[in-house]
This record gives structure tokens, sequence and C-alpha cells, in this order.
């Protein structure tokens, strides 16, 4: 006999159906929510939210929808995060909310003289029902040793280029010690200093540029290498001690600061080496450091 079975099974998993009103209910109460690898939410086109609305309600499947469900602390309550489905699911809850409506000019199976350019509330009693009582397909599972969600994210995922390479860097790196140290640096200075409406992880890739352009540029390499930042996390980050890495944050910070500075007070003109606004920054800090 085998001591060890021939495959592991996901923890708890299951294959439902849900009806968007019992999501919904979840999401307004704060029990659904996105896992912190996920892409944030993007507001699509109008094209795009009213035929995948018109999708839901009209039968036409759009395809299964992941989520992790994680016990609250006091154990009285369980968590709903997506793995997969994110933009699907939370287009429909907007759009339920009232936040969002269906386009008449690229309605094509509903009533647009009824249903287009309205919000929920001012829609048919019998549209909102037939909405609420549309179903998807749910396969929910708990997160074990063996199967966490960012794995099965990144499986799911493998050779897709629906992601990005710095979400799935995010997501492949996220619970490294290294890596949380950079992202809890990533904090509201930092937001403050690069674009704001950019996704967190984002705000990361550019701290992981920073760092890589301060370390070459103190090797005396040429810092203006582009987009190299992931093997530079890969060669140079991970083998960084915490006090190292603690130091290089600190640098990067000063680096930061000064710039910020010097920008709120007006001094000088901007210096440009001509390659990109990342290098002008950084040829900013450097020059007037």
């Amino acid at each position: 006999m085998a001591k060890n079975p021939l495959y592991n099974k996901v923890a708890q998993s299951n294959k439902v159906q849900m009806t968007v009103a019992s999501l919904f209910s979840l999401w307004k109460n704060n029990k659904l929510n996105i896992d912190t690898y996920q892409r944030n939410f993007v507001q699509r086109t109008a094209k795009w939210n009213t035929a995948l609305i018109e999708s839901q309600v009209c039968g036409v499947s759009l395809g299964e929808v992941i989520i992790e469900k994680i016990d609250s602390e006091d154990g009285l309550d369980t968590i709903n995060y997506i793995v997969d489905g994110n933009h699907r699911i939370e287009t429909l809850m907007r759009y339920m909310d009232g936040q969002i409506k269906m386009s008449n000019r690229h309605q094509k199976n509903t009533n647009q003289e009824h249903l287009g350019n309205k919000v929920w509330s001012q829609l048919p009693s019998s549209f909102q029902q037939a909405l609420e009582g549309s179903q998807l397909s749910v396969y929910t599972f708990v997160e074990d040793d063996e199967y966490t969600a960012d794995q099965i994210f990144l499986t799911m995922n493998q050779g897709s280029n629906k992601i990005s390479k710095i979400d799935r860097f995010h997501a492949d790196h996220h619970k490294e010690s290294h890596y949380k140290s950079i992202y809890g640096f990533a904090n509201g200075n930092w937001l403050n200093y690069t674009d704001v409406g950019a996704p967190k992880r984002h705000h990361i890739r550019r701290l992981l540029q920073h760092l890589m352009d301060y370390a070459l540029y103190c090797r005396g390499e040429d810092y203006h290498k582009m987009n190299l930042e992931m093997d530079f996390y890969d060669n140079d980050i991970t083998a960084w001690s915490d006090t190292k890495m603690k130091q290089e944050l600190k640098k990067a910070d000063d680096f930061i600061t000064l710039y910020v500075t010097l920008s709120a007070a007006g001094n000088g003109v901007r210096i440009t080496d001509g390659k990109s606004a990342r290098q002008d920054i950084f040829t900013n800090i450097v020059l007037r450091s």
C-alpha cells in the first residue's frame, strides 16, 4: 500500500451555483473582498459593462468565479476573498449598487427603452428580480499548506497574458519577508510622491526601480538600464539581510524626501537626461544630493 496519497485535493473545495443577490448581500456586508495580490478594480468601458450585465441576466455563462473562504478572527463569521473573477463580480455589484448604468448605445439583448442609461433604482422590478435571481458558477476552497490562494491564482494564469508582469511578480513574492518590507515601505509618503492613481503594487515597482537605480549608481554602473527591476529583485534584494534592506530603504527614502522638498520649494529648473520621467526624477535626486 502506498504511504502517500496519489494526489492532494484542495481543502474543502466545492462548486456551487450562487445567485447574484447572494453575492450582493455578501458584498454590501463587507464579507466579499479582494485579496491583496489581486489586480485592483479598473472601471471598464460602458460597452464592456453593458455586455457583461446583459450576458448575466440573459443566461450567457460568464465563466467560473473562484473564492477563498477564511474564518474571521473571532471564528464567528466567514470572509470570502475573490481569487479569480474580480471584475466580473464587482461590475455586477456596482450596477446593483447604482454606481453604473447600461449604455443605450451598446445594448443588444435587452430593451434599451426601459433599461438603458438608468441606475438600479430606476429599473423595472421584474428586471431587478431577474438579475438578482440569476446564478454564477462559484468554486470555493479553504487555503492550506498544499494549496494557497496565490498559488492557485498563479497556476490558473500560467502562460496567460491577462495579468501583467508586476501582478504576477507580486502574487509570487508578496509573502516573502524582504518583499513585505518593500510593500510596507510604500506608505502614504511614497504614494504622495509618485502617481496617486496607480495600484499600490505599481508603486512597489517604482520603488524597486529607484532602489535598482541607486544600487547601480553607487556601483558605478549604468543606471539608465530599463525594465530590469524584477531581475534586480531576484539577484540583489532577495540576498540582502534585514539590516541591509533597512539601510537601502532609508537611502531611497532620503532621496525621495529631498526631491519632494526641492520640488515643493520650487528650487531650480528640473534637470533632464532626455531618457524618461523615471530617469529624470533620479537624475534630479542624485545631482541635488
